[in-house]
């Protein structure tokens, strides 16, 4: 696991900026500067930004370099779900599996034998699949995948899957210091590329290729979890496909605002938002949204303004489905809206 060099502040919400600089970890391969811009994180990248990025790092290159080349070999653990980095990871070679393992370990406790009645209901019962029912951002939940900080959701009654070549994991961690959502091993021999979070942002915002997969994979992956579009997932993707927009809000940045139009449909991609609503009293905050959830459909669907303000507690990434887009998916299927 990296090590902080440096100790940053925690910001207000109580979580860590991310650091700019992170002591090697062992097996860690130092390539040069032009090295890494030949790698393929970087082949559809505009070379003119990314290379300034990188330049900031090159007097202690040797010692605190921004990125690096780490090797795998099968059934190496790259990271663990809990722990608390600054780094992400994109795949040169090899493939990986991620998992959760608290939730592995209920689901095999549930296929055991029970008696009694309390054994009845366990049996038919899994401690991921609960009903929830929201506030009036969002209408009541039975989550179909549980979030990770990976390109992939992961199913609830079987929460393992695997990254390929060209994936790239660890955004959430990397930018915002939140704690690993699951574990990632290695399947075979793999090869990846580390970084911290100025080199993750660059890419991010440099690479096309990057963010149509994302576009694609985090509308798909969401639309699962959203019970309006239950039975049409595929068909409401393939609409929604080219009309939705990836928005990023930085830490107290306002998302929209109470009193306002309803003018846009969100879906969370990554980081956490804050819901709160005028009261006589002040401020008050009614909860916290994540990755997986949805806010300002509710507005659109009934013609009126925004009943609260929603605000980016971190770094939060939004898939954002515009009014008018949203209106022509309900006219378009209107069993939706039922």
């Amino acid at each position: 696991m990296p090590i902080l060099k440096d100790d940053p502040e925690k910001p207000e919400e109580g979580r860590q900026e991310p650091a700019d600089v992170i002591v090697l970890p062992s097996g860690a391969e130092i390539l040069s500067l032009d090295d890494i811009l030949k790698t393929e994180l970087f082949d559809d990248v505009e070379e003119k930004p990314v290379r300034a990025v990188l330049q900031r790092f090159k007097k202690n290159w040797d010692e605190y370099p921004p990125i690096w080349r780490r090797t795998f070999e099968d059934g190496d653990i790259i990271c663990e779900e809990g722990d608390f980095d600054q780094t992400a990871f994109f795949i040169l070679e090899g493939k990986v599996s991620i998992y959760i393992a608290a939730q592995l370990g209920h689901i095999e406790s549930k296929t055991r034998k029970r008696k009694g009645i309390l054994g009845f209901f366990r049996k038919h019962t899994t401690a991921f699949s609960r009903t929830r029912k929201d506030d009036s951002l969002s209408d009541e939940t039975t989550r179909l995948s549980i979030p990770t900080d990976s390109p992939i959701d992961l199913a609830v009654d079987d929460p393992v899957g695997y990254l390929h070549k060209g994936d790239l994991f660890g955004e959430q961690t990397c930018s915002n210091y939140l704690p690993r959502s699951a574990t990632v091993k290695a399947v075979g021999k793999c090869v990846c590329l580390e970084m911290i979070a100025p080199v993750l942002r660059a890419v991010k915002e440099n690479s096309p290729r990057f963010n149509e997969e994302y576009k694609d994979r985090a509308l798909k992956n969401h639309l699962m979890n959203v019970p309006m579009f239950s039975g049409f997932h595929d068909e409401v993707f393939d609409f929604l496909k080219d009309k939705i927009e990836l928005v990023t809000k930085y830490k107290g940045e306002v998302i929209f605002r109470e009193g306002e139009k309803a003018d846009a449909f969100y879906l969370i991609r990554s980081g956490f938002v804050k819901v709160s609503q005028k009261k006589p009293g002040g401020e008050t905050v009614l909860k916290y949204m994540g990755r997986g959830e949805h806010i300002g459909h509710i507005g659109i669907i009934q013609k009126t303004p925004r009943e609260v303000t929603c605000t980016a507690l971190n770094t939060a990434e939004l898939v954002k489905v515009s009014e008018d887009h949203f209106r022509e998916m309900l006219a378009e299927f209107p069993e939706v809206n039922k």
